[in-house]
């Protein structure tokens, strides 16, 4: 670490950038595509998918629904009837200690229905590109390591000249040359995002990663959490149910004014979703009936709520979600975290903004892995010798790595697609199992990575990711009675929007792999694109 400031500068990013961006690009490509992890979890789940929706009668409904509650569920604390959808024709009803699959109820005939297949869904990814699915630990490393990103865009900035000029300069075929023209490129093109995602992904945190602030003003976390408005839920939580009257509420007749109510409230824009009954058979038994919840710029969870006496079906209170900052009365706190959380999930600006944060997300795992492959490609070209005698060995272990954090990656992402069509539906805890695949299958394709030399690693496993991505459709069609053709014409874009996605990255991934097959047999030119070792 030697030099001018500048040259400092480039010393901090390359070495932070190259131990961090291995997680780093994880991170990145895990969490674009939890962009659309609903649309995942839908195409996940074929038993929830039909041909048509009938128009649903909802009081009907609602009946067939209490009625199989309480012959199932009669002591439980608590019931939750949610009403079809566009995700799902059936109702869905919970409890208090339910245990085993879902229950789906046929609304008009009030018939079980199938389960759907447990599975993880698109929340894996989500859960993963937070967490690493290994809890608060997780959560730490993936704050640290978002420090670290903090720190490598920081110093990048510093190191490049012509910082705007790099954005407009690419020079294709010209190997270290070009990857840092790509990384130069992507890094400026999504820099204010790459900030902004940082920043906000530490903030979402901030109780648990920087404690000293809560423990300086406040006993502990609950008293935080009383003044940020959760005193609320736990004072409803804790209301006596009463004596115990065995008498049902009349469902249909409140669902009626809370549907009128809603429809006022949202000028005819909503209807009711859930209804929660609060100690159903009790004396002080309530009904709450909820309609969607709707997200944008400020508020972050704001759903609209109303209240009934059980017993006499007499309305009681109308109001939005405690931890909706729209209130005036709320918190500043409560409005900066909601706002920032909102920009780093995405809840604003409807589908075009979805579009932007997953685009956006794979190019920062772009920036990730040009950036890891730049670092080996140099070292390749200029024999530099960081490590001394050991030099040869590391920079063969990390162009190894390079092709385990990468390539293995995507064909652990599209692995686990796989596995939700092959694994068993009964499978107990099957959802654990689907997990439990992405983990092995990434650990396959690293130690074949450890074992082939770095290019061909390259060049099969992307080829095996594209292979896998373009034959999903495929398999869908053979393990399930859907298929592309079939989401087309019954207009279900989510599934559909699944099936074409994955033939996009498969194409992208075969015309890779094809590319470096016919470059790496170009003799003097391969060494300059492959990312190290021996062909």
């Amino acid at each position: 670490m030697t030099g001018g400031f500048r040259q400092r500068m480039a010393w901090l990013h390359t070495w932070v950038g190259l131990w961090m961006g291995w997680l780093l690009f994880a991170v990145f490509l895990t969490g674009a595509l939890s962009v659309f992890y609903e649309p995942i979890t839908h195409w996940m789940q074929p038993e929830r998918q039909t041909v048509a929706r009938p128009a649903v009668d909802i009081p009907r409904a609602l009946a067939n629904a209490q009625r199989l509650l309480a012959l199932n569920a009669a002591d439980a604390g608590h019931w939750q009837i949610e009403l079809p959808g566009d995700e799902d024709y059936a109702v869905h009803l919970h409890y208090d200690g339910q245990r085993g699959p879902e229950i789906r109820m046929d609304p008009e005939s009030g018939a079980l229905l199938p389960p759907a297949r447990d599975t993880a869904g698109g929340r894996h990814f989500i859960t993963f590109h937070y967490e690493l699915h290994s809890g608060m630990v997780g959560v730490w490393i993936v704050a640290f390591f978002t420090m670290a990103l903090l720190v490598a865009l920081v110093s990048g900035i510093v190191t490049h000249k012509r910082f705007f000029a790099d954005f407009f300069t690419f020079r294709p075929r010209k190997g270290q040359r070009s990857w840092l023209d790509a990384h130069n490129a992507l890094g400026v093109l999504v820099l204010p995002f790459l900030f902004v995602i940082s920043y906000t992904g530490l903030i979402i945190w901030w109780p648990d990663t920087m404690p000293a602030g809560v423990r300086m003003f406040y006993t502990d976390q609950r008293a935080l959490f009383d003044e940020m408005g959760g005193a609320h839920f736990r004072e409803a939580a804790s209301r006596s149910a009463g004596t115990r009257t065995g008498a049902l509420p009349n469902l249909p007749a409140m669902f009626a004014d809370a549907q009128a109510r809603l429809s006022r409230d949202s000028q005819g824009n909503d209807s009711i979703e859930r209804v929660s009954i609060t100690h159903p058979g009790h004396a002080n038994a309530e009904v709450e009936f909820s309609g969607p919840y709707h997200y944008d710029g400020i508020d972050f969870a704001a759903a609209r709520h109303y209240h009934y006496d059980a017993a006499t079906g007499a309305f009681r209170s109308a109001e939005f979600d405690d931890e909706m900052v729209g209130n005036g009365d709320a918190p500043a706190p409560l409005i900066a975290g909601s706002v920032l959380r909102s920009l780093h999930l995405a809840r604003f600006g409807g589908t075009m903004v979805d579009w932007l944060y997953f685009l956006s997300g794979l190019a920062g795992a772009g920036v990730m892995a040009t950036g890891l492959l730049l670092f080996s490609v140099k070292r390749r070209n200029r024999k530099l010798e960081e490590f001394g005698r050991h030099s040869a060995r590391v920079y063969d272990a990390i162009d190894r790595l390079n092709v385990a954090a990468v390539a293995s990656l995507c064909i652990a992402c599209i692995g686990f697609l796989w596995a939700n069509r092959l694994l068993p539906v009964s499978l107990d805890e099957r959802h654990e199992w689907e997990i439990g695949a992405f983990f092995a299958i990434w650990l396959a394709a690293a130690l074949h990575a450890a074992v082939t030399p770095p290019a061909r690693a390259w060049r099969l496993q992307l080829g095996g990711a594209g292979l896998l991505c373009v034959a999903l459709p495929v398999l869908n069609a053979i393990t399930t009675p859907w298929h592309l053709g079939r989401y087309l014409y019954h207009g279900d874009w989510r599934a559909a929007g699944v099936e074409l996605g994955a033939l996009a990255c498969g194409a992208a991934l075969l015309w890779t792999a094809t590319y470096l097959r016919h470059r790496l047999g170009t003799g003097a030119s391969a060494p300059r694109l492959a990312t190290g070792g021996r062909r």
